[in-house]
């Protein structure tokens, strides 16, 4: 399965289909076919699969079915067996989630003596997380699948990742070994503190431009959204701008080209720009910027007004698309809904009010539902709206006349770079 080429509704159809038959398997009470359902679900989607897993456990515990359980996870995430699931593709908070659960089943199987004798159960985190298995034992062994679910989040760097297993540390079932999970976490901690040094040219460039090298995720997205500020102000107010060519842009792939393009010719060398021209999994944004001094990236997805996109698509591209879908990983936890207006007379109307919305209008509704945006499946998140208006109607504004020019003659843009 991994070597196919699979389109988007191939990969949705398959998909499905595990999640049906997984569901038969439970029905039927066979635990094999629903492990191996399991395995296929997270293989096509870690999300769904993470979900799928708790459903199922959630099954069993309710049933007291400790055993089968802990075979599930074994099975799953034994790093001795093959075909297992890499645990780093869970995101930090499901994963946290998930250890602290494998550690609860752990502590009831000993209880009822499911687990193989003579087993000490902080016999290999204490010493090490990562510490050895007896491959001569045959009875069960519920510490390597919890061993190799707290390894790949501790393994895990960035902010998220540190209050994911500070948090851990602190639940009920976590008690016994609390004191070493807290060490990992500060470990976490270290390894988000020691950033890169900055170099001659860097220094040189701050002392004369005051510009810094881009080292974290938020500063990034600050610098994109105010480079998107800056180009709506000239579409609206500059002498010359770019607004022609882009009010005619027929689709958003190629308003996203001019839009990647722009920003990196903007970028003074702190990001790169890369567009996504073919999407088959939909788990891309359109544009990616990538910092080029910290492994961080901006999300940046485009809506092109002129494509039918209704108000409640917009809102469904901000806070599932991009919120959910895009801002998944560790270096990825910022992103920009860009909407372009290339029509004097576009509006949207209210489902609920029947009232017009202009396109001001929209962007303050979406800008507002971004700031209640905080968080998604993988921990906290920050989503932004921006819009970019070509109307024909924005003519070019005298800066004599502007109400935002400076005294003496300043433009009044915004400075990408304040």
């Amino acid at each position: 399965m991994t070597r196919l080429d699979m389109t988007a509704h191939e990969h949705a159809t398959l998909l499905a289909a595990a999640e049906r038959r997984l569901g038969e398997a439970g029905r039927d009470d066979d635990g094999d076919a629903a492990t191996a359902y399991l395995r296929l679900l997270f293989r096509l989607d870690a999300a769904t699969g993470a979900r799928a897993l708790g459903d199922v456990l959630d099954g069993l515990e309710r049933d007291g079915r400790w055993k089968r359980a802990g075979d599930t996870l074994r099975a799953l995430f034994d790093r001795h067996r093959g075909s297992v699931v890499d645990p780093s593709v869970l995101g930090p908070v499901a994963l946290a989630r998930l250890v602290e659960r494998a550690y609860l089943i752990a502590g009831r199987m000993e209880s009822q003596g499911a687990v193989t004798p003579g087993d000490d159960p902080d016999e290999h985190v204490d010493a090490d997380v990562v510490g050895p298995v007896d491959d001569e034992d045959e009875g069960f062994d519920i510490h390597d699948p919890r061993d190799a679910l707290l390894s790949g989040l501790i393994g895990l760097d960035g902010e998220d990742a540190y209050e994911a297993v500070h948090g851990l540390a602190r639940r009920p079932a976590m008690r016994a070994v609390s004191h070493h999970v807290l060490e990992r976490a500060r470990e976490i901690a270290e390894r988000a503190a020691d950033r890169a040094r900055w170099s001659e040219t860097e220094v040189r460039e701050f002392e004369t431009a005051r510009l810094a090298p881009i080292m974290r995720g938020a500063d990034l997205l600050d610098l994109v959204c105010s480079l998107l500020d800056t180009i709506d102000w000239e579409f609206r107010k500059a002498d010359m701008s770019a607004r022609s060519v882009v009010e005619t842009a027929r689709d958003e792939a190629a308003v996203q080209e001019w839009l990647g393009s722009t920003l990196e010719q903007r970028s003074g060398g702190r990001f790169r720009c890369a567009r996504e021209s073919q999407v088959a999994d939909d788990r891309r944004p359109d544009i990616v910027v990538t910092a080029t001094r910290a492994p961080v990236e901006v999300a940046v997805e485009m809506k092109h007004d002129e494509k039918g996109w209704t108000l409640p698509d917009l809102s469904h591209a901000l806070a599932t698309q991009l919120a959910e879908r895009y801002l998944q990983p560790a270096g990825r936890r910022h992103g920009v809904l860009v909407v372009t207006n290339h029509r004097d007379a576009k509006f949207w109307r209210d489902e609920v009010s029947g009232e017009r919305v202009t396109f001001g209008e929209a962007l303050a509704r979406l800008q507002a539902e971004a700031r209640g945006i905080v968080a998604n499946a993988s921990g906290p998140i920050r989503v932004c709206v921006h819009g970019i208006d070509a109307a024909p109607s924005r003519r070019r504004v005298d800066p004599a006349k502007d109400s935002r020019a400076e005294p003496g003659g300043a433009s009044g843009a915004p400075d990408p770079n304040a």
